[in-house]
């Protein structure tokens, strides 16, 4: 990953209910993705922007045992953290059939795994935005999968979390 891309997770605290207060005493910057007051009871379940440093220890807890557990998603991206939260606050709904507004819980990793593949080109756009790459975890191969859009087309990489290469890198 080049120097200028930053590593981000987007935590779905509702998974297991350590993550908000891991979160909350990290040293991270992290902001609940649901717009509500800090005091509200829906912040402890709520999913979360959460920058990510590799020497910290919420990244090697979100990384190692998150990721097999559904916790998180992961990403990367050289844009500012205002204008990805505001990104991830935009596709948090969808519009269903019948036009309802429907909470979409696209920072689930068996959710987004199965959306990218089908997804066409606007909609790739629309759900990647600022963001470089997607990488989540897929428990059938033991492998992260790097998801990343070349030419407006999805490309997908696979790195075997058995290796000893366990860094959140882009392909060389």
């Amino acid at each position: 990953m080049s120097e200028s891309h930053a590593i981000y997770a987007l935590v779905d605290c509702a998974r297991d209910r350590r993550l908000h207060a891991a979160i909350s005493r990290s040293a991270c910057r992290h902001t609940c993705l649901i717009d509500v007051h800090e005091d509200d009871e829906i912040t402890t379940v709520a999913p979360y922007l959460v920058q990510l440093y590799p020497d910290r220890l919420l990244y090697r807890a979100l990384f190692e045992e998150g990721a097999a557990k559904h916790w998180c998603i992961f990403f990367t991206s050289h844009y500012d953290y205002e204008i990805l939260l505001e990104h991830c606050r935009e596709i948090l709904y969808a519009r269903a059939q019948d036009r309802k507004k429907m909470f979409f819980r696209y920072y689930d990793p068996r959710v987004l795994r199965k959306l990218l593949p089908v997804c066409d080109d606007k909609e790739l756009t629309q759900i990647f935005g600022p963001i470089t790459a997607f990488w989540l975890h897929d428990p059938e191969d033991a492998c992260l999968h790097h998801y990343f859009l070349k030419d407006k087309m999805l490309c997908i990489n696979k790195q075997s979390l058995l290796s000893h290469d366990n860094e959140l890198t882009e392909p060389v």
